[in-house]
């Protein structure tokens, strides 16, 4: 079984040197070659690494300033490299920023900037998990083609693909107007987006009477519905 890219990536204590902060390892690299030319420790971050800090709070996820060249550095799926996660901590604020990007990526973004929507979202759902959902699309915009494609059940003629789309940032929710013999129906459907940043379709719809729409706004629905364990 091929084991999760995510899994794999290693998040490390930073060091602050030269205005930035760069990983462990990359500091051990430079404090090497500074000791070698004679260089000693001078307290000062803007000539001698300084830390570890394992305990650093940041209003946004840390990598090493190193980039593609950290000795730890990260190989997004069909993206580039990028330096390390740096051990961290999220402010409110930096949970609301996070949360906003990779929501930002998740339909409209690029193979990187998904993989690295997946991997903040790997490393900081824990913090994000109590938050609400997000809208990523609204009645009056088009409905995006990917969700249109994972959703091929939901295309037919007696069922309408409602243009509102949520998020919890591991999944994409949303709603469609079934007609059947009893009528119309709402119809809740729930598209997994798994480690790469692509949508996956979950055959397990929720059917409610089409007039739950006249009394809630379709994302109290979905939320309610999924604090009631429907999708579990």
């Amino acid at each position: 079984m091929t084991p999760n890219w995510l899994d794999l990536v290693p998040v490390v204590d930073g060091f602050a040197f030269n205005a930035d902060f760069i990983c462990e390892d990359c500091a051990a690299q430079v404090i090497e070659e500074l000791e070698a030319k004679g260089v000693e420790d001078t307290e000062d971050s803007n000539d001698f690494p300084q830390g570890p800090y394992s305990e650093n709070e940041a209003d946004s996820p840390q990598h090493c300033g190193n980039h593609a060249h950290c000795v730890n550095a990260v190989q997004i799926p069909g993206g580039k490299k990028i330096g390390c996660p740096l051990t961290c901590t999220l402010t409110e604020d930096g949970v609301t920023y996070t949360r906003r990007s990779i929501a930002e990526h998740i339909l409209f973004g690029s193979a990187h900037q998904k993989g690295v929507g997946r991997l903040w979202w790997h490393l900081f759902q824990s913090a994000m998990d109590a938050e609400p959902l997000l809208q990523l699309t609204r009645a009056s915009s088009p409905l995006p083609p990917p969700v249109k494609k994972a959703l091929p059940s939901l295309t037919s003629k007696s069922c309408y693909l409602l243009h509102e789309v949520f998020t919890d940032l591991g999944n994409l929710y949303g709603g469609a107007i079934s007609q059947g013999e009893d009528g119309e129906s709402l119809v809740l459907w729930r598209l997994e987006i798994d480690t790469n940043g692509k949508l996956i379709t979950q055959n397990n719809p929720v059917q409610l009477p089409a007039s739950e729409l006249s009394e809630r706004s379709l994302e109290n629905i979905i939320t309610d519905t999924i604090s009631e364990g429907a999708w579990d």
